[in-house]
């Protein structure tokens, strides 16, 4: 049109364009379209540039602005004399003539049309024939103008429907999708092109299509605003087939067209899903054991709390919203309460604490609980916890059981008496069941009847009633259970036929039912019953009947242990094999009769010490059980043969005693010796042979001389050997006579006895050796006696002497405190000195000592050595003395990690129950063995087997006396662990060992080495 008007017009080239408005208000010429224009260059690619979106005029002082601003067409034929022709852009081609026409439309200024270089130009007639052509323009340019409208129209509502956060889809009346947002499509997954123009149902599932169908025609007879959650549940369609939980609100949208609805729609599936689990968290933290509170801290009030919460203390949830944790806690107070919390709150660490404290119930009880509490958010003004408290009252219970229970084995490992153990234990369960009452029977060994042991809270009455009856089924419940061997319960005393005249005085006690659990020891006797007794006609509860399983148990313990304790305090001062008073009960009697002697002169006293003769032999040719049972029948005849007054004791190997008191001269104690000499002569029937055998005794009468036990037992034993000297089957009184013989031992002893008083004596060292290693391990401790004039004294010279004249127990102590503090000083000086060991001689009559153990522990904590270095060397003969008492100290020496050696093993007794017996760590094999392996070989075999045996046992072996390399390599073919000897190292002063321990090359182990390595070959 622009071309033809141009045509029409016999113009070179003419324009269109609208007048548009800056965000100031102020207007402007577009350019939109040009024809027929002659452009420069230059001009050409500027309006090439621009001419997509139109050349902008902003400068109105020009011929185009005269045309807008007067809303008239102007015409000018002149426009080098007209005012009006500049403004025009760099490059504009030159107007000589022009006629710009206004364009309106209803009214309005839109815009203008423009015509330059006319021929001839232009003229009013020429104007007024265009008038048609520029209605056409206004209507083109005013069509433009609602087109660009809309557009931008459009372009401004998308952009509010892409803002929105839910799905937007619009609808018309017909149910077609007319337009949607990009959230619409992400959740449906469609394309808005897929979705414009389709029928909404096919975001709906299939099943309620024609419901919705229905209510979509509803709703645009009354169009309004339908928001979110006011609708039942609700779910989409996805492009794939799947369906989604949705929230919908709807809203009516008028347009020109006519009403259309928008549907706002939200996928809800995150918060279905947190919704579910919030329930099911819900669910799960009622159906909880403990309780949990949530608490403002600010306001000290409960928030919310669980179902248990409410359970545990008896209130509503309306009620505790009401309150705070301090209107539930009785021992610490509200503000003391706070401070935790804010401890708490205020930790950058942990954010969490515990306590302990009592809940009070509604009902005005309490129990004990343990509350967790832990700050959910401390960041804000306004900081909440949460407290979890748990109902520790079973626990609370159980504790205090367990520290019944301990308090029990303690009593019981402490020598308590029997009846406060059980009584204690009484008080115990009875604590732990308010309805119950308790009591322990037990069956005396003499009548096999049941008796009351225990009953702290039975009546007199009752338990009067209830001794001295038989164990037998029509005894009574208690009874029953004690014969048939398993628990009986009796729900209800009074249809209870077996309690018969009984159940009056227990319903007297108020008590309705009984349960009885018999007492078995461990080896399966009946010791007694363990009963309850309850308030309420009732059976045990689940953990009542183990209580009262558990109660027998502890009460069988207890009575066990007594039964061992008596056993052990027997057993202690008796001999095993034979049951005679063994040497520590008979000094201990005869210290006694020695007092009643001192306090009355006219009081008589004398001791017969007994020495089997030709025992040895008989021990040896027929046999250890032979010999034993030898003494086991002199045992019973010497019990026949003494008056019943005397006392029969056997002091340890074939060497028994008897302690006579009150009689009237001496011949009365040679009746008694002739009695023992009569009966001791009579044919032994031995595994089925008669063997004979006689003893030789002496005989010591008290006199002022005899201070001591061991005073009159050495001159007994001197007499003993006098009649052994002059012959077997003998008795001899000791006499002062009897001195002159003994005068250089007494001499001796008295020696001793300064010796210890003046230092004399003194410990050498003699070095162990691995045989493995060829490195020192130890030492033995070695006592010597540095006499004045004879210079030192090997202990072959004065240890028979010290032992009989008990100097032997201070110099054993002296021995063990002086080599434990020398071993301290050589790991201190020494860092490879850690490991070494220190053997001491343990002396028969240390062991014997009350204290020894206590003693023996003090100095390794003294002297700062660990229980381990150190070694106490027992010999096979102090072994079988006083085994009991024997292996109860070594026993417990050994738990407290002290290790034990058996000295001179084949020496002696030999014993290989004592091996099993006792304790023992190592072996020591005497001297005499390892001096014969180079030419016997039947020593060499002994040898082998011991060290087999010691190891089948789990003890290491140490070979004693090595004196030349042969032996040393026998040794170490055979296995053996350790030796010592002179080979090595004679027993040496403390300061050569330190010397020694410098330098230990000393002893040759190359030499040593190469010895074990022919040895293997």
């Amino acid at each position: 049109m622009l071309s033809h008007l141009i045509k029409t017009s016999q113009s070179s080239y003419g324009f269109i364009g609208d007048i548009l408005y800056t965000d100031a208000g102020d207007p402007y010429f577009k350019m939109r379209a040009v024809t027929n224009i002659a452009w420069n260059q230059k001009s050409l690619e500027y309006f090439v540039e621009h001419s997509p979106n139109g050349l902008d005029f902003f400068n109105l002082k020009n011929l185009f602005g005269a045309v807008l601003t007067t809303g008239k067409y102007v015409l000018t034929n002149d426009t080098a004399n007209d005012v009006r022709s500049g403004g025009l852009p760099l490059g504009h081609p030159l107007i000589e003539s022009f006629l710009g026409m206004p364009l309106f439309h209803d009214g309005k200024l839109i815009g203008m049309v423009g015509m330059a270089n006319r021929r001839g130009g232009y003229d009013e007639s020429l104007a007024k024939n265009l008038e048609p052509l520029f209605t056409t323009f206004s209507t083109i340019i005013a069509a433009y103008w609602n087109a660009r409208k809309y557009k931008e129209s459009e372009k401004k509502y998308r952009g509010l429907l892409e803002c929105a956060p839910d799905a937007l889809v619009i609808c018309n009346q017909d149910g077609k999708i007319i337009l949607t947002n990009t959230q619409a499509t992400s959740i449906f997954g469609y394309s808005q092109e897929e979705l414009i123009g389709e029928p909404v149902e096919v975001l709906i599932p299939e099943d309620i299509r024609a419901i919705h169908k229905k209510k979509h025609v509803g709703y645009f007879s009354n169009p309004k605003v339908c928001p979110m959650g006011k609708s039942a549940d609700l779910y989409g369609l996805r492009k794939d087939g799947s369906q989604f939980p949705i929230e919908v609100s709807l809203g009516p949208l008028r347009t020109d067209s006519g009403v259309l609805v928008t549907a706002s729609i939200r996928d809800v599936t995150e918060r279905k899903r947190a919704e579910e689990e919030i329930i099911l968290f819900r669910t799960a933290l009622d159906c909880s054991a403990d309780a949990v509170f949530l608490i403002d801290r600010n306001k000290m009030r409960f928030i919310d709390m669980n179902a248990t919460a409410c359970a545990s203390v008896g209130y509503s949830r309306e009620e505790l919203l009401t309150m705070g944790p301090g209107d539930i806690k009785t021992n610490i107070t509200c503000d003391e309460l706070a401070l935790r919390f804010d401890k708490v709150i205020s930790s950058q660490q942990e954010k969490k604490g515990v306590i302990e404290t009592v809940h009070r119930r509604k009902d005005g009880s309490d129990f004990p609980v343990e509350i967790l509490f832990q700050a959910l958010d401390s960041s804000t003004d306004k900081p909440i916890l949460i407290a979890t408290a748990r109902d520790i009252t079973d626990r609370k219970r159980a504790e205090r059981l367990k520290d019944g229970q301990n308090e029990i084995i303690h009593q019981i490992y402490s020598g308590n008496s029997l009846l406060s153990v059980l009584t204690l234990l009484c008080q115990i369960v009875e604590e732990q069941v308010s309805e119950i009452r308790c009591s322990v029977m037990l069956i005396e060994e003499d009548t096999g009847r049941l008796q009351v042991c225990a009953a702290p809270n039975l009546s007199e009455k009752l338990q009067r009633a209830l001794n001295n009856l038989e164990v037998k089924p029509c005894a009574g419940t208690n009874f029953t259970s004690t014969d048939v061997r398993e628990t009986v319960v009796m729900n209800d005393l009074t249809s209870d036929p077996l309690w018969g005249d009984f159940h009056n005085l227990a319903l007297a006690d108020g008590l309705r039912a009984y349960w009885s659990q018999p007492i078995i020891e461990s080896e399966g006797k009946v010791l007694g019953a363990f009963c309850m007794l309850c308030e309420e006609p009732r059976g045990p509860l689940t953990d009542e009947a183990t209580l009262l399983e558990s109660s027998a148990q502890m009460a069988g313990v207890a009575i066990e242990r007594k039964q061992l304790e008596q056993k052990l305090r027997h057993d202690a001062l008796h001999d095993p094999l034979t049951d005679l008073p063994n040497r520590a009960l008979f000094v201990k009697q005869l210290e006694l009769a020695i007092q009643r002697y001192k306090r009355n002169n006219d009081y008589s006293i004398a001791v017969l010490f007994l020495d089997l003769d030709r025992f040895k032999t008989i021990n040896d040719s027929l046999g250890h059980l032979t010999g034993d049972n030898l003494l086991v029948q002199t045992a019973q005849r010497l019990q026949k043969a003494i008056r019943e007054t005397d006392i029969v004791a056997r002091l340890g190997g074939d060497e028994f005693a008897v302690l006579a008191e009150n009689f009237t001269d001496v011949n009365d104690v040679i009746l008694i010796a002739e009695r023992i000499h009569e009966a001791l002569q009579q044919p032994f029937n031995l595994e089925g042979e008669e063997v004979f055998t006689s003893t030789s005794i002496g005989i010591a009468v008290s006199t002022a001389e005899h201070h001591s036990a061991d005073d009159i037992l050495r001159d007994a034993d001197t007499a003993m050997y006098r009649a052994k000297s002059q012959g077997n089957s003998r008795f001899e009184l000791f006499t002062s006579e009897m001195t002159t013989n003994s005068k250089i031992t007494l001499t001796l002893e008295n020696q001793l006895r300064q010796a210890l008083n003046r230092q004399e004596f003194r410990v050498f060292y003699q070095p162990i050796i691995s045989l493995t290693t060829m490195t020192i391990v130890g030492f033995e401790a070695l006592l010597r006696w540095e006499h004045p004039e004879r210079g030192i004294i090997p202990p072959s010279e004065f240890l028979d002497v010290a032992e009989k004249c008990g100097l032997m127990i201070p110099v054993g102590w002296w021995v063990m405190q002086t080599a434990c503090g020398q071993l301290r000083e050589w790991q201190n000086q020494f860092p490879t000195a850690t490991a070494l060991t220190l053997n001491v001689n343990f002396s028969p009559r240390q062991i014997i000592q009350p204290n020894v153990i206590e003693k023996t522990l003090r100095i390794i904590d003294e002297t700062g050595i660990k229980a381990d270095n150190l070694y106490l060397e027992i010999t096979e003969h102090a072994a079988i003395e006083n085994t009991a008492l024997t292996l109860a100290v070594l026993t417990k020496l050994h738990e407290q990690g002290v290790r034990l050696v058996i000295d001179d093993f084949g020496t002696g007794y030999s014993s290989l129950s004592h091996l099993q017996l006792f304790p023992f760590s190592s072996l020591k094999v005497d001297r005499s063995f390892i001096s014969g392996t180079d030419q016997h070989k039947r020593n060499s075999h002994i040898v082998h087997t011991t060290i087999d045996l010691a190891h089948n046992l789990g003890m290491t072996v140490v070979a004693e006396g090595v004196e030349t390399k042969d032996q040393m390599a026998r040794l170490i073919a055979l296995g053996c662990d350790f030796m010592q000897g002179y080979f090595i190292a004679k027993p040496l002063p403390p300061d050569d060992v330190h010397t020694l321990l410098l330098n230990e090359s000393q002893i040759d182990q190359h030499e040593l080495m190469a010895t074990a390595t022919l040895s293997n070959l």
